[in-house]
């Protein structure tokens, strides 16, 4: 089968995972693409995180996948409204789009897409339009004012361009129908494809030695280790972790809490102390590091699109507790963890419960691999988008031609 030329666009790229797992989800799946057989190239800025930038060349080739990365002319703006400033994208744009058999957006209110949209405009180019939100839909999830403030100025002509949305679950489908009707646009025809995960990172044989290695940095020795893994937001519920940890009895137990700060660190200070350790953004081998040397998992959020992190964990082999808000009750169901409501008590239940029951963690831990293996594997997840593209460009040259 002919490979697809695919444009991804994206207010930020690898190696940026400070944005979380948007970041990681992308490089998971171009670098998927790009073993398919596709061409693969990616339109980014060359955010590092909340106000600086990467100090990478503006083109490059990574894993095959080709890497477009336009420079921000002020990238304070990025810490104070969570947008960019790409001097030169549309320009950029344009270049790529002439080269392109399908381009595919991810998250909705971004400075990038309305460039590609203005410029797509411009060029009176018909190309396959698609969007991936990843849960960034809800204005419960952040960023409340700013996000009604794109949606009534900037929001309908941008959902207008979009021929088709990808969702991580039905829940996100829902918002997507609930957020274009509220912007007055009709919805558009939407899939669910989840996020994927690189199965092989967690299936190393050093994965002892990272455990012990990062067990002795750390003091843990045979501590039960709880892990929270992500971006320290309020929508994470790891303050809730916390303090419900804190009700722990079991006192050899440790909550490892992994992450950059928006906005959750001086609370968390405040409720740390010697079974409560705070460790800040890891990257490369120290993040494998603490999945390798946990024995647990705990994401307690308000709202999710789909967990990379989780994702991660699972794949990693740890029981996990999670809420609702992440979107994944086969946890439950397949015996891999806890579901329980983002609240305290029922959140320091579970963590009882993972303590109690230590003898079923390993079968707990296959459970979760098993998950991990036979629904999100990214070839699996890219054979699926695969097919939206081809249905869609089918679409979209059958619609031109009459």
């Amino acid at each position: 089968m002919i490979g697809m030329r695919i444009l991804h666009l994206t207010p930020y790229y690898a190696p940026s995972y400070a944005f979380g797992g948007v970041v990681r989800a992308l490089e998971g799946l171009a670098e998927a693409q790009v073993a398919a057989g596709h061409s693969v190239r990616i339109l980014t800025s060359d955010t590092a995180n909340l106000g600086e930038r990467l100090s990478l060349p503006p083109r490059e080739t990574h894993q095959g996948v080709e890497i477009f990365r336009a420079p921000n002319r002020w990238p304070a703006l990025r810490q104070a409204l969570n947008l960019s400033s790409p001097r030169g994208m549309g320009a950029l744009a344009e270049t790529l789009l002439q080269d392109a058999d399908i381009v595919h957006c991810h998250e909705f209110r971004t400075v990038e897409n309305w460039l590609l949209a203005e410029r797509l405009r411009a060029m009176k180019r018909r190309l396959p339009l698609l969007l991936s939100p990843h849960g960034t839909l809800p204005h419960e999830t952040g960023r409340r004012s700013a996000k009604a403030f794109w949606d009534a100025t900037l929001g309908p002509n941008l959902a207008r361009v979009f021929d088709h949305v990808v969702c991580l679950s039905e829940i996100e489908r829902e918002d997507v129908n609930r957020r274009w009707r509220a912007m007055r646009v009709a919805p558009p025809p939407t899939s669910v494809i989840p996020n994927g995960v690189n199965l092989d990172i967690f299936a190393g044989a050093d994965r002892a030695t990272l455990r012990a290695e990062f067990r002795r940095k750390h003091n843990l020795a045979d501590a039960p280790t709880m892990l929270f893994l992500g971006r320290l937001h309020r929508r994470k519920g790891v303050s809730l972790l916390a303090r419900a940890f804190g009700q722990l009895a079991e006192r050899d137990a440790r909550l490892l809490i992994v992450g950059p700060d928006e906005g959750e660190r001086a609370v968390l200070r405040e409720l740390a102390d010697e079974r409560i350790i705070l460790l800040g953004y890891l990257q490369g081998e120290e993040r494998l590091a603490a999945l390798a040397a946990a024995d647990g998992f705990a994401l307690p959020a308000i709202g999710e699109g789909l967990s990379m992190a989780l994702l991660e964990a699972l794949a990693a082999g740890l029981p996990a507790i999670i809420t609702p808000g992440c979107n994944l009750p086969q946890v439950a169901e397949r015996g891999a963890g806890w579901l329980v409501v983002p609240a305290v008590e029922s959140i320091a239940d579970a963590l009882k419960g993972w303590l109690a029951e230590a003898t079923r963690w390993p079968a707990m831990a296959a459970a979760g691999r098993r998950l991990a293996r036979e629904e999100f594997s990214w070839p699996s997840i890219e054979a699926a988008l695969a097919a939206v593209y081809r249905d869609l460009r089918t679409r979209i040259s059958s619609a031109a031609k009459s």
